[in-house]
């Protein structure tokens, strides 16, 4: 009886260390319970960096403006997502009053 109860409190305490590390590692804790908005943005610069074995993974900076103001922001495009060029337009999400915090949304 004592060894379920155990087993349970571990399992949650293990789920929420998991969850705050999820949060802190991937940046989403800026996301989280904010309002956010979506704009267009345009692919600045682009690089391929290699990472062996044929394989390479592509570093892509992005601006937007909101209110007249210029943002820039990067995100790591693999195969899921597709190789993209200087000029491409994106979407991207931003935390309304913190546009410095943004994240890519999609693609156009």
């Amino acid at each position: 009886m004592m060894t379920k109860r155990v087993l349970l409190i571990s399992g949650l305490i293990m789920i929420t260390f998991g969850l705050i590390g999820y949060l802190l590692l991937t940046e989403e804790w800026k996301f989280a319970f904010r309002k956010t908005a979506r704009t267009k943005a345009w692919i600045v610069e682009e690089h391929f960096w290699h990472f062996g074995r044929g394989y390479y993974f592509q570093e892509v900076s992005y601006e937007f403006r909101v209110n007249d103001k210029l943002y820039n922001e990067k995100f790591d495009a693999g195969r899921a997502r597709g190789v993209q060029r200087v000029g491409d337009t994106i979407s991207v999400e931003y935390v309304v009053g913190h546009p410095d915090w943004s994240r890519l949304y999609g693609f156009y």
